[in-house]
């Protein structure tokens, strides 16, 4: 009974942890050199060039697993992530790269964008519910207009009034 209730609680510590939408990335099974740091990131740089995101995950994945000290690689994980549009991995990116290095203010930045982009999700679905008040619809229309404006700028326009 012991072993059993051991498995049930290790399943639902397993299960608890994979909710936490924390990517799994495993320990380096050898080390890469800086040169193979180096290569793998210029890689996965050129796969976001072609939009070719979940290649460049993947290879920023083995970048961090390997060198987990490695802020800028944390930092770029999640850019691309963003991408993606998978905002909680980007967040547990960035806040990994702030780990790293507390100091690194455009992973702070960017930290904040996905933290805007699930408010975007959250306030829609309180919009659409008839179980809030009109007068914190109303705020919520008001914010999402802010949030919008912020993560989306209307293009400036030429002086002759085109684009």
């Amino acid at each position: 009974k012991r072993r059993a209730a051991g498995a049930v609680l290790a399943a639902c510590c397993f299960l608890v942890g994979c909710s936490t939408g924390k990517p799994a990335v495993a320990p380096a099974a050898d080390q890469l050199s800086q040169a193979e740091v180096d290569t793998l990131s210029g890689q996965a740089e050129q796969e976001i060039a072609l939009g070719r995101y979940p290649q460049a995950i993947a290879l920023y994945e083995r970048v961090v697993a390997a060198s987990p000290r490695n802020a800028q690689a944390w930092f770029r994980l999640g850019t691309v992530r963003i991408k993606a549009r998978q905002m909680r991995m980007a967040q547990y990116a960035f806040e990994r790269a702030l780990q790293v290095d507390p100091g690194m203010s455009k992973a702070q930045a960017n930290l904040a964008l996905t933290h805007l982009h699930e408010f975007r999700v959250a306030a829609a679905q309180a919009i659409a519910s008839d179980q809030v008040s009109d007068a914190n619809r109303a705020t919520l229309r008001s914010l999402m207009r802010d949030v919008n404006q912020a993560l989306f700028p209307a293009p400036a326009l030429t002086s002759a009034g085109t684009q």
